[in-house]
């Protein structure tokens, strides 16, 4: 299944590519995402106009300010986050499969 989303993601990405060019589009592809970009824009204003980034930012404040009612600190959650994952590895390793989809 996540083999089929990244060949589904690869495919929507050219598509992307190539209809913003037929636009008139110069188009660059971001090294860390491999996503295409439109050249001209900084990384700054694409940062700071990103509707899903103002999305993540707000979800962070929500996060913060329930973890610090709950009197959590971040690291606190690091480990809990550190310690499922590794009882989550643990588990599916017994039942032969790799939970990182490379069986």
């Amino acid at each position: 299944m996540y083999r089929s989303q990244l060949y589904a993601t690869a495919i929507y990405r050219a598509h992307l590519a190539e209809k913003l060019q037929a636009l008139g589009y110069e188009i660059r592809v971001d090294p860390r995402t491999g996503a295409p970009e439109i050249k001209g824009f900084s990384p700054d204003y694409l940062q700071d106009s990103s509707p899903r980034r103002k999305e993540v930012l707000t979800e962070e404040g929500k996060m913060k300010e329930r973890m610090e009612r709950e009197g959590k600190t971040i690291s606190d959650n690091k480990q809990e986050f550190t310690n499922s994952k590794d009882n989550l590895y643990s588990r599916c390793s017994v039942s032969g499969r790799d939970p990182r989809g490379k069986d």
